[in-house]
């Protein structure tokens, strides 16, 4: 599995194969070198790879803590199997004998659309009292990262779903939307339920539409 589009350069395969060899042909050891190296470590290999499906939607449930409520996938449009399907990966089905096609494969202008919706369903669905199947983003989940500060806000949750290298401009609009009110005139960051329900949902939705959440 590629830690990045160019390490499969010769130089890289010829390192590792040499210790797989040395080792007398020890995946064991071949695995402990790969996960102890330069390359899967370098800058070369952070967010350089676009996620697949199901890293963009099984990863978002496990950094955000989503709770999931069980149903039948045949029924209900909102379970984990049908948002993959939807970004384009239905998984045990691969298209052909050679798999998918990975990285840039995963990006076409309907995928795209489809992982802002994704973000949109996380980030709005909350829980009520009948409990449907699918994925719900619990409100006091969202409070543990939530500070009275906004920037600390902004912070936590750019950590919390990465941690995640935006530059400095990307985190000014993060900050200003969580002090915009209604109409888009500005207000105080106030730290209470209506605040949790409203801005900090938005600001996990506007997170994981950024191009850096796209990436591994």
């Amino acid at each position: 599995y590629p830690l990045s589009p160019s390490s499969q350069d010769k130089a890289t395969i010829e390192k590792f194969a040499d210790v797989y060899v040395s080792k007398d042909h020890s995946i064991r050891e071949l695995v402990r070198a790969i996960f102890s190296s330069d390359e899967f470590f370098g800058e070369r290999a952070r967010f350089a790879l676009v996620k697949s499906p199901v890293e963009i939607v099984v990863g978002t449930v496990r950094m955000l803590g989503v709770r999931h409520v069980s149903g039948t996938y045949r029924t209900d449009p909102h379970l984990l199997p049908v948002f993959t399907l939807l970004l384009g990966q239905e998984l045990f089905n691969p298209p052909d004998v050679a798999g998918w096609n990975l990285n840039l494969g995963w990006i076409n202008t309907a995928a795209m659309l489809n992982r802002f919706l994704y973000a949109d369903f996380i980030s709005i669905n909350r829980p009520n009292e009948r409990n449907p199947p699918g994925l719900y983003l619990d409100h006091e989940q969202l409070r543990r990262h939530t500070k009275s500060n906004p920037k600390k806000t902004v912070k936590n949750f750019l950590s919390l779903l990465g941690p995640l290298p935006i530059d400095s401009k990307t985190r000014k609009v993060l900050i200003e939307y969580l002090q915009t009110g209604p109409g888009g005139i500005a207000a105080s960051f106030t730290l209470d339920d209506r605040t949790i329900d409203k801005q900090v949902r938005g600001l996990v939705h506007l997170i994981m539409c950024l191009s850096e959440f796209q990436l591994n």
